[in-house]
């Protein structure tokens, strides 16, 4: 929508508000919607607990705190991810003074280099800011001397010549030294599950392949 020009965007003159979400809701692309003309509202959701968590009047009074009873014939990740009746939903997040939160990254997606915690969500914004680069995506993969490091998966803007080291020094100013990726790679596109979601299981066995 943000690249439609606005002669042609009378096709869309009866649109009231969007709702945006997912991994692509970058400030970047929140502030283009917004000039664009877009009424937004960022919404967050889990397929545990229906997309989008709501209750009708009636159901707030008759089942307080209900969510999924457990995943289908899988009892041990049912024990893993529910606990004491609360759902560990995996996310990473902060609260600011004023009571909102941000969402920094998925439980399962931060490694540990040399002792440090690092969050690829962090280090993707870092890279998105390149003028050559499209999209980004970091995983971490074990190292012999930091327990894991990262590895960079990029898409080049068309026309795009950027190399390796270019991405892992665009880095230096902008992160700690122990959060730059050690290893980038070069793809057309990420493989993606329904939602748009980067399958970084995927990656990772790309990646684990280049080790071998």
């Amino acid at each position: 929508m943000v690249k439609t020009g606005r002669e042609k965007r009378e096709a869309l003159s009866a649109l009231k508000v969007c709702a945006i979400g997912g991994e692509k809701a970058t400030p970047e692309l929140l502030a283009q919607l917004n000039k664009a003309g877009f009424s937004l509202r960022q919404i967050m959701g889990q397929t545990e607990t229906s997309i989008l968590l709501w209750a009708s009047e009636e159901d707030v009074l008759r089942k307080p705190g209900s969510v999924m009873k457990e995943y289908w014939q899988d009892p041990v990740r049912t024990e893993e991810t529910i606990k004491n009746g609360w759902l560990r939903t995996g996310d990473l997040a902060r609260m600011d003074e004023e009571g909102y939160f941000y969402l920094v990254d998925r439980a399962r997606d931060m490694y540990i280099s040399g002792g440090e915690n690092v969050y690829p969500a962090e280090v993707e914004r870092v890279l998105r800011k390149h003028p050559d680069i499209e999209e980004a995506a970091v995983i971490g993969v074990p190292d012999e001397d930091w327990g894991e490091v990262g590895h960079a998966f990029v898409i080049r803007r068309e026309g795009s010549k950027i190399r390796a080291e270019d991405v892992i020094s665009f880095c230096n100013g902008h992160l700690a030294r122990f959060k730059w990726p050690k290893k980038v790679s070069f793809c057309n596109e990420f493989p993606q599950t329904a939602l748009g979601k980067v399958r970084k299981n995927v990656l990772l066995e790309q990646a684990m392949k280049t080790l071998r």
